[in-house]
């Protein structure tokens, strides 16, 4: 555990760097990131929390960078951070998040934008040799994640 007095700005990059909250240190599931940094779009990790435990230090540098710049600039952001995902019929609005990478990694994150402004990370991986394959089994998992989310938040009145 990463103490306190070492002070928040440190705090900041620890929970950055290991997904953890840098005012209660818990896991970040169910934690979003607004609130801890002062960004105007909320940014919600909990649907990849365990694939982003899984990379190593320098992958999750640079995704929570790529984050904080989707926090700061929302839907405007984009490329090289942000593309937009052709083939979802069920969401014409996915995108990806397209951090820098480490060694070979081709890091890829599939979102979109819920109703209350919220980008919901809902699928994340590496497309490394693999570009079309993997989009063919992520787009559908992205889909039925996000169909979840809404369901689960906002029940059958909300449309997509």
């Amino acid at each position: 555990m990463w103490p306190r007095a070492w002070g928040v700005a440190f705090g900041d990059v620890f929970s950055r760097v290991f997904a953890v909250c840098p005012c209660c240190f818990a896991d970040l599931r169910g934690h979003t990131l607004y609130g801890i940094f002062a960004g105007v779009w909320k940014v919600e990790l909990e649907p990849i929390a365990d694939w982003l435990n899984t990379l190593d230090h320098k992958s999750r540098v640079q995704i929570l960078a790529a984050v904080s710049l989707l926090e700061e600039q929302g839907p405007d952001l984009k490329r090289p951070i942000v593309g937009k995902i052709k083939g979802s019929s069920l969401i014409p609005s996915m995108k990806e998040l397209r951090p820098g990478s480490s060694g070979r990694s081709e890091i890829r994150i599939l979102f979109v934008f819920d109703p209350k402004r919220k980008a919901i990370m809902l699928v994340g991986g590496d497309k490394q040799r693999k570009w079309d394959k993997w989009y063919r089994k992520a787009i559908p998992e992205a889909e039925r994640r996000y169909l979840v989310w809404l369901e689960e938040r906002y029940g059958k009145e909300t449309d997509r």
